[in-house]
């Protein structure tokens, strides 16, 4: 958990001149921490664009609190005595900008621990950290104030940009490229051995060398556990703004777009072409050498293969995902339907 750095509290007034934003009720209310409105405490900031009327007027006139609320929800609500409202048509987002105010990173200024090993020709730039128990292979580049944390292994040549974060326990295989301001949670594998293999008449299978690597793109996040591998030839690649959740695994050669959204146990096979603000949902499989259009979203589970234009898409295999609805709706009509063929 972050460390609460504003014990003392921050007045309401101050977090709405943070935002720009409009200001109604006690100016002087302060907040101390961050909240879900369902939870909220005494003297929090949190945010409301529910329905629940009562739960907002419960807790603003029991509680000395700062809400972001949309300026509609206002309508039928009195103006609270010793609680805050700020004004804002998207109060989730303005809650988000206004949580760094609140905490700090635990992270400790150990800049290079003593327990990590380091080869002589790594470069450790200006304001990075390096934990405890580290291994940073022969020509390593990390960027100005990287956050390298404990037992994070790092192979020959890789190179990570300014502001990056690595977390314990990632790999990083060699010549893997990670840009600027990029997130990499624990246990994840970046730059493993593509899965590539060919028959052969005595060994029955033989690897593929996996000479490529693994380029993420500024500001991607990899989630924990993933697995991202290395190209066979030429390289894998993020595009910039991606965000990749938890236990994915995406194939060599792949290449994602830009501020592409891949959730949770997806599967992606090798040498796919994903576009830009694409959407896989969780546990979708993508099939090799499937091409998806920017902008193309598909429900969890779904099952892909081919090439898929702009739109929803559901089931498996993915079809529209208007159709899919009437696929679905029909099932539960074919036991009477096979009856009254039976019967004719």
């Amino acid at each position: 958990m972050p460390k609460i750095i504003h014990e003392q509290g921050i007045a309401a007034i101050d977090l709405a001149k943070e935002l720009k934003l409009e200001i109604l009720g006690s100016k002087t209310c302060t907040a101390k921490t961050v909240e879900a409105i369902e939870d909220a405490k005494p003297y929090c900031l949190t945010f409301f664009k529910g329905k629940s009327e009562l739960l907002l007027e419960s807790l603003t006139q029991s509680l000395n609190n700062v809400v972001i609320i949309i300026p509609e929800k206002l309508k039928n609500s009195p103006l609270p005595k010793d609680s805050a409202y700020i004004l804002s048509n998207d109060p989730f987002k303005s809650f988000l900008n206004l949580i760094p105010k609140f905490f700090e990173s635990d992270v400790s200024e150990y800049q290079i621990h003593p327990t990590s090993v380091i080869h002589p020709s790594a470069i450790i730039k200006q304001g990075a950290q390096v934990g405890p128990f580290c291994s940073i292979a022969k020509d390593v580049v990390i960027g100005e104030n990287c956050i390298i944390h404990s037992n994070v292994t790092i192979y020959p040549r890789v190179n990570v940009g300014k502001n990056s974060i690595i977390h314990s326990g990632a790999s990083i295989r060699e010549d893997v490229i990670i840009s600027e301001e990029c997130i990499i949670q624990n246990g994840a594998v970046i730059g493993g051995d593509g899965f590539g293999y060919i028959p052969d008449s005595q060994k029955g299978l033989i690897s593929v060398p996996q000479i490529g690597n693994v380029v993420l793109e500024k500001n991607v996040d990899v989630g924990a556990n993933t697995c991202i591998d290395r190209a066979t030839l030429g390289s894998t690649k993020i595009g910039s703004g991606s965000k990749v959740d938890n236990l994915v695994q995406i194939g060599h050669n792949t290449q994602v777009g830009s501020f592409s959204i891949i959730c949770g146990q997806a599967a992606i096979a090798g040498s796919s072409k994903i576009g830009n603000q694409v959407i896989l949902g969780g546990n979708v499989g993508v099939a090799d050498h499937t091409e998806i259009a920017d902008g193309a979203r598909f429900a969890a589970f779904s099952g892909l293969h081919g090439h898929y234009e702009k739109g929803d898409y559901a089931g498996n295999p993915a079809l529209p995902a208007s159709t899919y609805r009437r696929v679905v709706a029909s099932l539960t009509k074919l036991p009477d339907l096979i009856k009254k063929v039976r019967g004719m």
